[in-house]
């Protein structure tokens, strides 16, 4: 768990991440969930430098309030673990069931009530088999395992709930083979800490997960996400454990079990990365269009710097506006494209002030992205787009290249069908039920796969999550062997002295 303090009851809980694991430590499933705390203000400086908690971002992301996250607790317990003993593993244990005691006495009610009587601390495990390191970065670094991200917003009650599922299976695997001798040199104790105040360590129920809110730009891919995802996905792929493929399974179930698996991997709920009022978001995906995002990012904060209105962006000669956006690809299409539609938005809507798309929001969806449709060098992705990217926050699965490639891949669409109509099909796939962060979330992980394992060249198929029901990995897998088995073997050269 995330904290705003120390203090159980005076301090509370901001986030809480869960991982329900077997008894080997193989991910089921995952659960994370933002908590508004009743009191801000009491917010330790200590935390906030941990957490990066600040009251306006938790009401933008939607965090709960104490009894609906007891309330989506309780209920994804009780849906995913059924009648199973379950039985709660935490870092600083003591701690942590301190604040879930105070969190489950918003709703009169207390989460012992869903667990086993006994409660596995971390640390006293490690501590059993030998090892002193007994904070979660320290034990992490001995084991050889991940640690979770130490950058405030990123360190989460998820990332920390996943960093318990590594330290556990490691540690489980050393208690089969042997105990480990004590390390030499300074012993490190646990701080009685909150997770995510200042201390080193997290929380996570038998069970843990992964993930962290994650930006949409493609450069932030770096050495970091490549070392979370490898650990990630050892946990939370069935082939590393030796499950079969199952090439039967239906396109609905499939396309559920792959977001629940990235969902692990990549940390969901995702934190949406722009704010835009939907009109904005619809010049923003105009200008996206085959161009890189840090480019159609710079062209479109030079529009709102050069006019600092959309009717002035209206109104500009057509070459202004074109010289404005030159770093975007055909800026000679878009610029005036983008003029017709911001005039066709004035007639339609009867002005061009920021709110004039807020109306969409009132619309069914479907309603909503025919209105947009209809104008000119709009199509499903922009519509999808304006929906769910902008502050309308709407039920709307937008599918870019990336996306469009996973799927394919994973035969939930067929090859031949181009990314205007997969929107249709791939939406199709995803329950009736599901509410906006959900199906935002679903386009989120299937994007981030393609861009980071998923490529478009040399896909790193072997660290792939849903290997095990990928036909064109599992293809491209086979004839890597058989190609490897033709090679003709080569005598190592004789020693010399």
């Amino acid at each position: 768990v995330e904290t705003t303090g120390l203090v159980p009851g005076w301090h509370e809980m901001i986030d809480i991440g869960v991982v329900l694991t077997d008894l080997e430590g193989r991910v089921i499933d995952s659960l994370f969930l933002r908590v508004m705390p009743d009191h801000p203000e009491r917010l330790s400086p200590g935390a906030q430098r941990v957490n990066g908690f600040h009251a306006a971002t938790w009401r933008r992301r939607r965090a709960l309030a104490p009894r609906q996250a007891v309330d989506s607790l309780v209920a994804w317990h009780r849906a995913r673990a059924g009648g199973h003993p379950t039985m709660l593993v935490a870092f600083n244990s003591q701690f942590d069931a301190a604040f879930l005691d105070h969190l489950f006495r918003t709703r009169g009610t207390s989460w012992r009530t869903l667990y086993h009587y006994f409660v596995l601390d971390v640390p006293s495990m490690a501590w059993s088999l030998g090892y002193r390191e007994l904070t979660g970065a320290a034990l992490a670094a001995r084991l050889g395992v991940p640690d979770e991200p130490r950058v405030a917003d990123e360190h989460t009650g998820i990332t920390g709930a996943m960093l318990n599922v590594r330290i556990y299976q490691a540690l489980r695997a050393r208690g089969a083979a042997a105990p480990a001798p004590a390390a030499c040199g300074r012993r490190t104790a646990p701080r009685r800490t909150a997770r995510g105040t200042t201390r080193d360590d997290s929380s996570g129920m038998a069970t843990s997960a992964a993930g962290t809110d994650r930006s949409r730009d493609d450069e932030r891919d770096d050495e970091r996400d490549d070392a979370r995802h490898d650990a990630h996905t050892a946990s939370s792929n069935p082939a590393s454990h030796g499950a079969a493929p199952d090439p039967s399974l239906p396109r609905h179930e499939k396309a559920l079990l792959v977001h629940e698996r990235l969902c692990v991997v990549y940390g969901c709920p995702i934190a949406y990365f722009r704010d835009h009022d939907p009109l904005s978001e619809l010049v923003g995906s105009m200008l996206s269009h085959r161009t890189r995002n840090a480019d159609s990012g710079r062209a479109f904060r030079a529009l709102q710097a050069t006019y600092r209105t959309w009717a002035a962006v209206r109104d500009a000669p057509v070459a202004d506006v074109q010289a404005t956006i030159a770093g975007v690809t055909w800026p000679e299409q878009k610029a005036p494209r983008i003029q017709r539609v911001l005039q066709l938005v004035t007639e339609r809507v009867g002005h061009l002030e920021a709110h004039a798309l807020d109306f969409l929001g009132d619309l069914p969806p479907t309603e909503a992205r025919a209105w947009l449709e209809a104008l000119p060098g709009v199509g499903p992705k922009t519509s999808a787009a304006v929906l769910s990217f902008s502050r309308l926050r709407g039920v709307a699965l937008p599918v870019d290249s990336h996306h469009h490639r996973v799927a394919v891949r994973l035969a939930l669409i067929p090859a031949e069908m181009p990314v205007g109509p997969s929107h249709r099909a791939l939406a199709a796939l995803l329950p009736d039920d599901w509410n906006a962060q959900q199906v935002y979330d679903h386009h989120e992980v299937l994007m981030l796969h393609g861009q980071r394992v998923c490529t478009h060249r040399d896909p790193r198929c072997h660290k792939c999550a849903v290997l095990d029901v990928c036909p064109f990995g599992q293809a491209r897998m086979a004839q890597g062997r058989a190609d490897a088995a033709r090679e003709p073997e080569t005598a190592p050269p004789p020693h010399s002295w």
